[in-house]
């Protein structure tokens, strides 16, 4: 091979360094190109422009280095040194920027959770952009005739449709019922019902009428009332309120009788081994044997008994030994950080065990309860996954006073606010279970400033890596000030003088209490959970703010509305709650003030500063907004994407949770108890 002069391979080594520099700068934007940009439109106009070309400052930079002209050739030996500075800079700003785009998914685990995927986008932006896909497809998806229907009843339950469904079609093509198809929640609670013996049903229905706290719905010859009211006075509203669902469908309901609580709660929790034989049961065609299972084993705790041995919960439970603590206490922080996908698996204490801690309605179950060798029909308005009760529509705050409400951007508040009664569970001097209840959770982290938590920073646009945008560390006075405002109303209720004494004095009350109008003021509404499911939701969502919900209550709409297109779930631990509010309002500045070494202490006694590292690099690779919600010179937020779930969840309410809705469902839950309940299931169903 002839030997290259000197001059020759200088040029050759910088034609192909340059060739190498375009083939990792053209890399870099095919990553950002492919990557899905819809809500990039929070940017500045400035922005929009830049990325049709590049995106932004530095792009154009990379953008000038491949257009300038080589050097001139000069003596390798007086340009060699800084060309190859030059080059490395480039080679490694190249690689760095490659580093910053997201180039992953995020994983939507069977629990309901998204962990967060540090390579791939926030996980919220996936998350709006997956719901709105579901939202759209369920929709499409729904039966336009009752052939369709029963033919979707078929497929779905494996049995025919029980009789009267003809009728209910009627109503619900009369009446233009939205998602006529959407009645999981229904056969998740009748189910396991189909497979025990209607003749033990009868007998067990008997021994409930009349009980206290309780009334029996009666169906008779085309006519619906309510009797045997055991109640205190001034409830006798609840059962008017059921009858007055069924009142323009009672000539087309079959003759039927049921108990219904009125209690917030539930106390009927099914051994896991009769539920899972009753439903076995039940998609055979036959009846169950429970003198088979053997329930009579000592639990330790009754979500042994509750939870199968396979669920996250029994798994939990089998290692502990006698002397193990029952759980890690609530305030240990998740390992990962994690959001809601679908509020319904998210529900579950056997798949999330620390639930058991997070909610005060779960307290009293650490200590084996009086598990009954059978399934009992009972209906209520609330309940929790492992509960057999019934769900029916809560007649509960269907009304109230309507106020103005602001639009969106007149709207004064950007912070969150809630108000309430310190519910949730029983305050006793002997205790401090209730320090884990949701509400008291909830304002202990309203009033929070002192101590440090990490968060995830509401991105400039969706290429960002979520994990570039983790900053460790940040002070909960940098935090709660500006993005929370909660209190309880009132005075202490539920509570021994003792223990009303300690609430008043470690927790936020307010004497005067909020109203509507004021409350309107603010752009974010929560909602949790009390002694039960909360009642507020209907008319929370109902107005012109965005509604995050943290619950471990399904309800009947469950399976009828969309989490991230029409509300906002929060995870029970609130541990997402920040990272939620940081998305939508902005950063508040934090990345700036980090950037720039200017931070807040912990308040209330000087804490230290965070310092001027800032993220993992020490610095922002994304870029900033200019104010606006994202507070002090800090990052915008995804306001946009805020205002356009509140409203659709407005629009929601105007079509999905009307009477005529709320009568469907119930038309259709009683016309599958009554087959329930009948002593031939065959005769009680339907076909065409």
């Amino acid at each position: 091979m002839l030997a290259l002069p000197r001059r020759t391979r200088f040029i050759l080594f910088l034609l192909l360094s340059i060739f190498t520099l375009r083939l990792l700068f053209n890399s870099s934007f095919l990553h950002s190109f492919t990557l899905d940009s819809s809500f990039s439109s929070h940017d500045s106009e400035s922005h929009r422009k830049s990325d049709s070309n590049g995106s932004g400052e530095e792009r154009r930079e990379e953008q000038q280095i491949l257009q300038c002209p080589p050097p001139p050739l000069l003596p390798p030996s007086a340009t060699s040194p800084e060309f190859e500075l030059t080059l490395a800079k480039a080679r490694a700003k190249a690689l760095k920027k490659q580093r910053t785009l997201a180039t992953e998914s995020n994983q939507f685990l069977p629990n309901g959770l998204v962990e967060l995927n540090p390579n791939a986008p926030h996980p919220i932006l996936d998350l709006i952009s997956h719901s709105e896909k579901l939202w759209t497809q369920k929709n499409a998806r729904q039966s336009q005739t009752l052939q369709q229907a029963v033919a979707e009843y078929k497929r779905r339950y494996g049995r025919k449709p029980p009789r009267g469904f003809d009728k209910w079609w009627e109503y619900v093509d009369k009446n233009s019922i939205l998602l006529p198809d959407e009645y999981d929640q229904i056969n998740r609670d009748l189910e396991p019902f189909l497979g025990v013996d209607p003749v033990a049903l009868n007998e067990e229905l008997k021994n409930e009428e009349g009980k206290s706290g309780s009334y029996t719905l009666v169906s008779r010859k085309g006519k619906v009332e309510a009797v045997k009211l055991d109640m205190k006075e001034g409830e006798e509203w609840k059962p008017k309120t059921i009858v007055g669902f069924l009142r323009e469908v009672e000539g087309d309901l079959p003759d039927f009788r049921a108990v219904f609580s009125i209690h917030d709660g539930s106390s009927l929790y099914p051994h896991h081994a009769h539920r899972k034989a009753a439903i076995e049961a039940a998609r055979s065609g036959t009846y169950a044997d429970f003198s088979k299972i053997d329930t009579k084993k000592y639990y330790r705790f009754s979500w042994e008994a509750v939870c199968p041995p396979t669920s996250p919960m029994g798994l939990h439970l089998s290692t502990l030994s006698p002397t193990d603590p029952y759980f890690p206490p609530p305030s240990t922080p998740p390992p990962q950080k994690s959001f809601i996908h679908s509020h319904l698996q998210a529900l579950d204490p056997c798949t999330h065990p620390s639930h058991a801690h997070l909610s005060g309605f779960f307290f009293s179950r650490t200590e084996p309860p009086p598990l009954p060798p059978r399934l009992i029909p009972v209906f209520g308005s609330s309940k929790a996954v492992i509960h057999e009760n019934i769900l029916a529509v809560a007649p509960d705050q269907l009304y109230w006073n309507r106020v103005d409400d602001p639009v969106w951007g007149e709207k004064e508040d950007g912070r969150v606010v809630w108000r309430g009664s310190n519910t949730g569970t029983i305050f006793k001097q002997d205790s401090e279970k209730w320090r884990g209840s949701q509400r008291v959770r909830l304002i202990g982290l309203g009033q929070k400033v002192r101590g440090r938590t990490d968060v995830l920073l509401s991105p400039s646009s969706p290429q960002v890596r979520a994990g570039d945008l983790i900053k460790e560390n940040v002070s909960y006075a940098e935090l709660t000030p500006p993005l929370m405002d909660v209190a309880f109303a009132g005075r202490a209720i539920q509570c021994d003088e003792a223990t009303c004494g300690v609430l008043e004095r470690e927790y936020r009350y307010e004497k005067v209490r909020q109203g509507t109008g004021d409350a309107n003021l603010y752009k974010y509404f929560i909602d949790v959970d009390g002694n039960g499911w909360s009642a507020r939701f209907r008319r929370l969502m109902a107005s012109n703010s965005l509604v995050l919900k943290s619950t471990v209550f399904p309800e009947w709409f469950t399976d009828r509305i969309q989490p991230w297109v029409h509300y906002v779930p929060v995870k029970v631990d609130y541990s997402d709650l920040y990272d939620i509010l940081l998305f939508f309002r902005g950063d508040l500045g934090i990345s700036r003030r980090r950037k720039s070494g200017r931070t807040q202490g912990d308040g209330g006694g000087g804490g230290d500063g965070l310092g001027g590292e800032g993220g993992r690099d020490g610095e922002e690779e994304d870029g900033e907004g200019e104010g606006g919600e994202g507070g002090e010179g800090g990052r915008e937020g995804y306001d946009h994407l805020a205002e356009k779930i509140a409203s659709e969840g407005k629009k929601w309410i105007g079509e999905y949770w009307r009477e005529e809705d709320m009568t469907a469902y119930m038309f259709r839950l009683m016309l599958e108890y009554a087959r329930v309940m009948s002593l031939d299931r065959e005769a009680a169903s339907f076909d065409l």
